[in-house]
């Protein structure tokens, strides 16, 4: 089931159920090392992610378009309660070298 909302504040609640296991998902999020497979658009990579999945840790990560143009992903993490549940907040900017 898809569920997707806005509302005050420009917030947006995904739900997804997914055919895998919690805890793959749960290493999908927070393994560096596939996180950067899957964190960008179709049609875009992600050249550098950073996170610290703890409460009040944050993430940082850039995803290129083909053309070069970049776009930072930010946010800081709300709820973690492994493999269960994962809140956090998000920021897309785009950056102009």
């Amino acid at each position: 089931m898809n569920n997707a909302t806005t509302g005050a504040g420009e917030r947006l609640i995904i739900r997804r159920k997914l055919a895998a296991k919690r805890e793959r998902v749960w290493r999908a999020f927070n393994d560096v090392n596939e996180a950067v497979q899957w964190s960008h658009p179709e049609g875009m990579s992600t050249k550098d992610f950073t996170a610290d999945m703890r409460v009040g840790g944050a993430y940082r990560l850039t995803m290129v378009k083909p053309d070069g143009e970049e776009y930072i992903g930010m946010g800081v993490y709300r709820e973690v309660t492994p493999p269960e549940k994962l809140v956090y907040t998000c920021k897309v900017t785009i950056s102009w070298h």
